[in-house]
């Protein structure tokens, strides 16, 4: 079993699968007979390259993901994450479906708090 490994390349053979597969240390080249795959989804800020590049060198992360308070805002004031990505900050349940319900609640109670008038932005009262 390896863990930890990213496919790369698969290459079937007469009776075999040859694979390149990466880990820390490189590319790794194994033969199997089988092949059982386990993938999973781990958040990488730098996978986001929908983000400025200089706004994303700006956010704390935890494990590669954006660490985020306790209503979802990342270390940029007024840029929030939800969902998978926030895991590490949350646990493993931001992953389902009760978590969007959780994020959803906590996110909408913080930012209510906030109205818009033009351009400006102020707190409300109370």
């Amino acid at each position: 079993m390896l863990t930890d490994h990213e496919l790369i390349a698969v290459e079937p053979g007469a009776d075999s699968l040859r694979l390149t597969l990466r880990d820390g240390a490189g590319p790794v080249r194994i033969t199997t007979d089988h092949v059982i795959a386990a993938t999973g989804y781990r958040p990488d800020l730098s996978r986001l390259t929908f983000l400025d590049e200089q706004l994303a060198g700006g956010i704390a992360t935890l494990d590669g993901a954006p660490a985020v308070d306790r209503v979802f805002q990342s270390s940029v004031p007024g840029l929030y994450f939800t969902g998978p990505v926030v895991a590490s900050s949350f646990g493993p349940v931001m992953r389902f479906v009760h978590g969007c319900d959780f994020a959803a609640h906590r996110l909408a109670q913080h930012l209510t708090g906030t109205v818009t008038t033009g351009r400006s932005l102020a707190r409300a009262a109370g």
